[in-house]
């Protein structure tokens, strides 16, 4: 249910309540229950936006991982690659002496 509908039925059914001296103790009940309610639906909701917002956050840094990954595996072929002409060239120096 909405909480705006109900909403609309606490105010009414409060109203009913506050007509009647016999209730009043139940008024009391009703409104402490409605408070704890709201405050409920209100964590709920902010609860919900935090883990869109942590959601979001996980979303970019794998992001950031993966591209930190693929740089990594780069660097590793590019040294390897160096690695290999320093040694033919090497070689070559030794060869021509």
């Amino acid at each position: 249910m909405q909480l705006l509908c109900f909403c609309d039925l606490y105010f009414q059914t409060l109203d009913e309540l506050k007509g009647d001296r016999n209730l009043e103790k139940y008024r009391h009940e009703y409104e402490q229950i409605f408070r704890v309610l709201k405050k409920t639906r209100d964590n709920e909701n902010r609860l919900k936006q935090k883990s869109r917002e942590l959601k979001a956050e996980i979303v970019a840094n794998s992001a950031k991982v993966s591209s930190c990954l693929k740089l990594t595996q780069d660097s590793e072929v590019t040294a390897a690659n160096l690695k290999k002409v320093l040694y033919y060239e090497n070689e070559d120096l030794w060869n021509v002496q």
